[in-house]
């Protein structure tokens, strides 16, 4: 049930962009606490050329969305009838229609701002409305699906309505409010004071409007105003730990329900939360303190998106400004794949030596992470295999492909290369050498040149190989060609700025994976029973459902990537964490 209220939440969420006015009380971040563990928003409204788009992109998403919907209303029409009738309703309504015409249509604003935050762990959406009638009008609409009048009151004045979200314990606000639209999804308990909170009767006494934190965000990291976002893992591993959030104890409850029946044990005995997980929660978080993202460029042929991680001290200081040991690392990629990552062994080993060691001293009390226990016991078996050579010596690994064609068999259609950083590449040589007795007889020395690897070697492959090695990297070379490329990926220059990885992939290599997820998918569909055997494996899907949801993602990914001329991520350490900057160029 738990999937079921999270489609019907996207499904009335997904859909809407939104605005605010320039008032304080019909401003979004208003009403958003400064405490809040989550929030997604854009400080300015959207210009046409962003808002388009973004709408592009999701539309090209819209029929696996509603496919995936569809699907779910066979096993939904005995058990939630309520609920299926709502999503019956929604997939029928958007069907055929952009998201741009489908707001219009229910009275949403695309020109405004929108603010999803967390009341507590409880979502809340605010957006405005063009036209309030017609949102009316859809709510009527959604109350005929429902089957049974929807549950409508007042506080203050304020109406609103409260759709139930079946066995959850859980149900979904909305209301109306100065020409915004309110949607939250609240325990079936929420007493006054939450309901006045998520309707915004009262505005908090610090907001995010008042601190104007996320706008210090946008500047700190670079972000535009049209979208961000943040998550802050201490207010939001401090609210599960506490254990006192009334969605998690709802949620908890619906959960603890059949155990307790069974057993006999008080239902909030089966769900109390110890106090030591405080403790343990708040060490967590300073691993992590925030995660945050926002667009850096967004307009009709760009999508660039920056992600921040903030981390400890330790774990930045260990991974900012290695040496730059694998050849090429950052350098500017012209292959249709090349995915170029440091990989510092002897940096990562002695980190999780510390970490383990940390754990070791204090380990963890609250039984819901007691298995990071076991799992510091584990790490300290991996760390005495990171130092066995050669594994201990490895620097990097560099993955490149030419050429991928997936209508043909095995490797017989792939070319590309692969270059591992290494401090000793003779041992890792000697040690290849030990466990594949074909290429015994091979000399190879670190001057760069390349050397044909054994024919039965390549027997499987269908395509000549390589094998060359630097004082510095061992690379490999399959397909033909392929040996001429080996020198000078030996010696490429890195990048002159930090980086950790890189990752370019070509949109024509995007769609002839699009095509090898198409033939796997068609396999498994033809591999499956008749769709008349009824359910499959106990699933609320049938099998024809299962077929169908697979195609219309299929149809959705092959949309995405006619779209994609190139994609591109690089990832780096700063003083305050990790940085992913990821970069989509359309066509």
């Amino acid at each position: 049930m738990r999937s079921t209220t999270s489609y019907l939440a996207l499904a009335l969420v997904s859909v809407w962009l939104a605005g605010c006015s320039h008032r304080r009380t019909d401003t979004p971040l208003a009403y958003v606490p400064d405490d809040t563990p989550y929030v997604l928003t854009n400080l300015k409204p959207l210009d046409d050329d962003t808002r388009e788009a973004l709408l592009a992109r999701a539309d090209a998403a819209l029929p696996g969305q509603l496919e995936q919907l569809r699907a779910m209303l066979p096993g939904l029409d005995s058990a939630s009838p309520q609920q299926a009738g709502l999503l019956d309703l929604l997939s029928r309504q958007v069907q055929g229609k952009s998201i741009e015409r489908f707001s219009q249509e229910v009275g949403v604003d695309l020109q405004g701002k929108i603010v999803l935050y967390g009341l507590g762990l409880s979502p809340v959406l605010r957006l405005p409305l063009r036209d309030p009638r017609a949102f009316s009008q859809f709510m009527a609409q959604l109350q005929s699906a429902y089957g049974q009048p929807i549950p409508g009151s007042s506080l203050d004045g304020q109406a609103y309505h409260l759709i139930d979200l079946g066995h959850s314990g859980t149900q979904l606000l909305v209301a109306l409010r100065h020409d915004q639209a309110i949607l939250a999804i609240l325990p079936q308990t929420a007493d006054a004071k939450l309901l006045g909170q998520a309707l915004g009767l009262r505005t908090p006494s610090h907001s995010l409007w008042d601190s104007r934190s996320l706008s210090d965000l946008a500047k700190a990291k670079g972000y535009h105003t049209q979208i961000l976002a943040r998550l802050d893992t201490h207010r939001l591993l401090g609210l599960i730990a506490g254990g006192h959030d009334p969605l998690l104890r709802a949620l908890l409850t619906v959960q603890a329900g059949p155990e307790s029946r069974q057993t006999g044990e008080p239902v909030d005995r089966l769900i109390s939360i110890p106090p030591s997980c405080g403790n343990d929660a708040r060490r967590i978080a300073d691993r992590i303190p925030q995660i945050s993202f926002g667009y850096t460029r967004l307009d009709a042929h760009h999508q660039d998106v920056r992600w921040d991680i903030g981390l400890a001290d330790d774990i930045t200081q260990t991974f900012t400004n290695l040496p730059p040991d694998l050849p090429g690392l950052g350098a500017d990629a012209k292959a249709a794949f090349d995915l170029q990552a440091a990989v510092p062994v002897a940096e990562v080993r002695n980190f999780l030596q510390q970490q383990v060691d940390a754990v070791t001293a204090t380990p963890f009390t609250c039984p819901t992470v007691a298995d990071l226990n076991t799992l510091a016991k584990r790490l300290a078996i991996l760390i005495q295999q990171l130092g066995v050579p050669p594994i201990g010596q490895l620097r990097g690994l560099r993955l490149v492909l030419d050429r991928f064609d997936s209508r043909q068999p095995g490797l017989a259609g792939l070319s590309g290369r692969a270059i591992i950083g290494s401090q000793m590449p003779d041992s890792l040589i000697s040690t290849a050498q030990l466990f594949i007795p074909s290429t015994s007889s091979l000399r190879i020395q670190t001057d760069s040149h390349p050397v044909s690897l054994p024919d039965d070697l390549l027997a499987p492959m269908g395509q000549p190989g390589w094998i060359a090695a630097s004082s510095k990297a061992v690379a490999i070379g399959i397909g033909a060609g392929e040996n001429s490329q080996l020198p000078a990926d030996l010696i490429a220059p890195t990048s002159k700025d930090p980086i950790l990885g890189s990752i370019h992939l070509s949109g024509a290599m995007y769609r002839n994976w699009v095509q090898l997820a198409e033939l796997r998918a068609a396999q498994s569909r033809e591999a499956m029973p008749d769709a008349s055997a009824g359910e499959h494996g106990g699933s609320s899907m049938s099998i024809s459902a299962l077929a169908a949801s697979s195609q219309a993602q299929i149809a959705s990914m092959r949309a995405q990537a006619d779209r994609i001329d190139h994609f591109d991520a690089r990832w780096w350490m700063e003083p305050t964490g990790l940085v992913i900057s990821n970069q989509i160029t359309l066509h």
